[in-house]
C-alpha cells in the first residue's frame, strides 16, 4: 500500500491507495449497484414451530453483531418454495439493512441455511453488481447517507425510494474493491482474535471465581502451610455505607477534557467527566458503589462523584479486604422484588463465606491481576478500533 504524499484537487480520490490503482472515484447511486426491494408479506398466521427461519430486523442486527440469532420464528417449508419461486430469497453476499427500529444495521448474508425476512423490517440489496464484501464496508462507513433518507416523526423508517437514490463513491475497477474488502476483513479478523481473547480471559476468570467461592480451590500461606476454615459473615460486618449526598455532581454538562468522572452503579459505570472540585469522593479508597434498587456494584478505586442518591458507597471494616468482598458480591443471586431500597433491608443482612484476611488479599490480588490482564487487553481493542477507523477514512473517499 503506498501513501498519497500530495493532496490532489479532486475530491473522489481516496488519501490512500494500493499499488496499481489510480483515477477519480464514481459516484453511483445504490439503485445503480443492486436491485433493491423487499420481501412477500408474510402473516401472523403463517408462523410455524419450525420450519424455514424468518428474520426481523432483530434477527438481522444480532446476525450482524454477533453471527447467531435468537428467538427464531420460522414459517412453513411450502410457503417458503412458493416465495422464492415467485420472488426470490436471499442468497450469500446480498446484503440486508435493518429499516424500522434499529435503523442501518447493514448484514451481508454468510449463511448456510435458506431463510425468509419481514417486509417492511429489511431492505434487500439484491445480486449487487459489485464487490459484495466491499459494499457491506462502504455502506456502514456512509451509515450517515444511508440515515439522511429516513422518513417519519414517530416511527422512522426507511424506504426503498429513499435507498436507491443515495450516491456513493465506489472505485471503478473491481480489483481495487476486492483489494480494500480483502485487506479490510484482514483487520476484522485481527479484532474478532483481540475479542475472543479477552472473552476467554472473562470465561476463565468466571469459572476460577466459582471455584475458589465454592472452595474447591484454597490458597496456601507463605510459609506452605494451610489457612484456617471460611466463616460465615454477613455483608453488614465486612462493609459501612455512607449516603452519597454530598458526593452528587451538581451539573451534567460532561466534557471528556475535565478530571473528575461521575458514576454510577450500572453497566455504563463512567457517566461523563465534571471540572467541579468540591464533593469528590476521594479519602477512604478503594469503595463499592451500590445501586440502592438494582442491586448492581462497582469496585472504584480513583476519585469520584456521583450521579444521584439512589446508592450506597460502601467501606470496608476491620480485618477486611474490599476487593475479596467485591468478589464475593458477584457471586449473590438475588431475585429483585418492587421498588424499594435494598441495602439496609436486605443486602447488608446477607452472610458470604469470609477467609482470614490474609488469604482475602491472597485471592484479591489473584482476580486483580486477571482483571489487568482483561483491561490491558481492552486496551489493545480501543487501539485498533481506533486505527482501523483512521484508516477507513483514508481507504474510502
Amino acid at each position: 500500500m503506498q501513501t498519497k504524499t500530495k493532496q490532489l484537487s479532486i475530491t473522489k480520490i481516496p488519501k490512500r491507495r494500493f499499488k496499481g490503482f489510480a483515477g477519480e472515484w464514481e459516484e453511483k447511486s445504490l439503485g445503480a449497484v443492486s436491485e433493491i426491494t423487499s420481501s412477500k408479506r408474510v402473516y401472523l398466521s403463517d408462523y410455524v414451530k419450525a420450519g424455514i427461519p424468518f428474520f426481523r430486523g432483530k434477527e438481522i442486527s444480532e446476525l450482524k453483531k454477533s453471527k447467531t440469532a435468537s428467538n427464531i420464528l420460522y414459517i412453513k417449508k411450502s410457503k417458503f418454495i412458493e416465495y422464492k419461486r415467485k420472488f426470490g430469497a436471499p442468497i450469500k453476499n446480498d446484503i440486508l439493512i435493518t429499516a424500522v427500529g434499529t435503523i442501518g444495521n447493514i448484514y451481508r448474508v454468510n449463511l448456510n441455511y435458506e431463510f425468509y425476512f419481514k417486509d417492511g423490517n429489511l431492505i434487500w440489496l439484491k445480486n449487487p453488481n459489485v464487490n459484495s464484501s466491499f459494499l457491506e464496508m462502504l455502506l456502514d462507513y456512509h451509515k450517515k447517507d444511508l440515515l439522511k433518507g429516513v422518513i417519519g416523526s414517530t416511527q422512522k423508517a426507511l424506504t426503498i425510494i429513499g435507498i436507491k437514490k443515495v450516491k456513493i463513491p465506489f472505485p471503478l475497477e473491481v480489483a481495487e474493491q476486492q483489494k480494500i474488502a480483502n485487506f479490510l476483513e484482514s483487520v476484522d479478523n485481527w479484532l474478532k482474535n483481540l475479542r475472543s481473547q479477552k472473552q476467554a480471559l472473562k470465561s476463565y476468570k468466571k469459572g476460577i471465581m466459582q471455584k475458589i467461592f465454592s472452595q474447591q480451590i484454597r490458597f496456601k500461606a507463605d510459609d506452605g502451610g494451610g489457612f484456617p476454615d471460611w466463616e460465615e459473615k454477613t455483608l453488614g460486618e465486612c462493609l459501612a455505607y455512607k449516603q452519597p449526598t454530598k458526593f452528587i455532581v451538581k451539573s451534567t454538562e460532561y466534557s471528556n477534557h475535565y478530571k473528575t468522572p461521575v458514576l454510577t452503579a450500572g453497566k455504563s459505570f463512567i457517566l461523563g467527566y465534571t471540572n467541579e472540585i468540591d464533593g469528590i469522593y476521594k479519602n477512604h479508597l478503594p469503595v463499592i458503589i451500590f445501586d440502592d434498587f438494582t442491586t448492581t456494584s462497582q469496585f472504584v478505586d480513583f476519585p469520584f462523584k456521583v450521579k444521584s442518591s439512589a446508592m450506597k458507597i460502601l467501606e470496608a471494616k476491620t480485618d477486611v479486604d474490599i476487593r475479596f468482598i467485591y468478589e464475593a458480591m458477584q457471586q449473590i443471586k438475588y431475585e429483585i422484588g418492587g421498588h424499594g431500597r435494598h441495602w439496609i433491608s436486605i443486602f447488608s443482612n446477607l452472610s458470604i463465606p469470609t477467609p482470614t484476611l490474609p488469604e482475602q488479599k491472597k485471592i484479591a490480588n489473584f482476580f486483580s491481576s486477571i482483571d489487568n490482564l482483561i483491561e490491558s487487553k481492552q486496551k489493545q481493542i480501543t487501539k485498533a478500533e481506533n486505527w482501523k477507523k483512521g484508516l477507513l477514512q483514508q481507504l474510502f473517499v
